[in-house]
């Protein structure tokens, strides 16, 4: 091994005990070698740095990237998202001869036309109630299609 400034040149095999390097000229010799400590230096930093970006671009193209699309085919999603938006409110006016009722609904919160909501009196369903036009603030009138509603109850959409 020679060494040049901050070139190595490697003319013969080398191996190595502790930390001094021998070149080995023969089975009995033992000549110990200078080793410039800039040259290893850079020779362990280029080895190290070499063998880095190997295990790094291996890594990328193992893991790579996941795609479901097949050709720029535009496929859309089978499961479809939709909001679920609940009613609820309370009776303030029973109507019973005329088959309505008023309800007090959240504010903001008034169901569309036909709606149907259920009508509930301690946790149990007592009545069925369809939701008409008429409506005021976050109160509105609702038609009673099913049971016996009285002031109170509870009103929930399904």
């Amino acid at each position: 091994i020679l060494f040049e400034s901050t070139t190595l040149i490697i003319r013969q095999p080398l191996f190595r005990i502790g930390a001094i390097f021998y070149e080995a000229t023969g089975p009995a010799s033992k000549k110990p070698l200078t080793v410039d400590l800039e040259s290893l230096v850079s020779i362990v930093t280029a080895f190290h740095v070499k063998w880095a970006f190997v295990i790094m671009a291996a890594g990328m193209l193992l893991t790579g990237c996941k795609t479901t699309d097949k050709g720029g085919e535009g496929k859309k999603d089978s499961t479809e998202v939709t909001p679920v938006v609940i009613y609820t409110g309370k009776i303030a006016l029973v109507k019973k001869q005329l088959k309505y009722v008023v309800v007090e609904g959240a504010i903001g919160e008034v169901p569309g036309l036909d709606t149907v909501l259920n009508a509930y009196r301690d946790d149990k369903k007592v009545g069925e109630l369809k939701v008409s036009g008429e409506a005021r603030g976050s109160n509105y009138a609702a038609d009673i299609t099913k049971g016996d509603l009285s002031v109170g109850d509870i009103v929930r959409s399904n």
